[in-house]
């Protein structure tokens, strides 16, 4: 019976318990802190660098040999008609057109050009659905199954009298 320890001993008194939680919510105050601190810097820093983009965008339209009392629209998009011709296939040209034209090319060119073994696995699942696409071959074998399919469907409901 020496060897009992009173129960009171294992039982924490809730002093004891909210301090450990007020430890924790520090902990965890302090974590969210930095979290949000970190992503708020990166915004900051990718909003500064295409910032600066979008400002180059409009000083190579502006053209300053106009003036801007005069023709302010002439002024402020005037570089743009002239650098920019309208293609063939379109009849108007414009800057979200652009950008359009722009991101689809740099799409294309990560799933035409990127290695599939150094690539994520939602990249890697992109590029084959992309190559699946962009296999004639494979598209024309798989319209004709399904035309092969059609017809042999089709054939079967026929009625045959001899």
């Amino acid at each position: 019976m020496k060897d009992e320890v009173p129960q009171r001993a294992y039982t924490r008194t809730p002093i004891i318990r909210s301090r450990h939680l007020i430890v924790f919510l520090t902990v965890i105050f302090i974590f969210v802190t930095v979290a949000s601190f970190s992503t708020l810097t990166l915004l900051v820093v990718l909003s500064e660098s295409l910032t600066s983009v979008s400002a180059s965008v409009y000083l190579n339209n502006m053209d300053h040999d106009i003036d801007a009392c005069s023709d302010f629209y002439s002024f402020t998009c005037g570089k743009y008609a002239k650098n920019h011709a309208i293609p063939q296939h379109a009849t108007k040209i414009s800057v979200l057109y652009e950008m359009k034209q722009n991101l689809d090319n740099h799409l294309r060119n990560i799933l035409e050009n990127s290695a599939h073994e150094n690539s994520t696995k939602s990249l890697r699942l992109a590029q084959t659905y992309y190559d699946s696409c962009m296999n004639d071959d494979a598209q024309n074998e798989l319209v004709g199954k399904r035309r092969c399919k059609h017809s042999k469907l089709l054939v079967e409901d026929w009625d045959v009298y001899l």
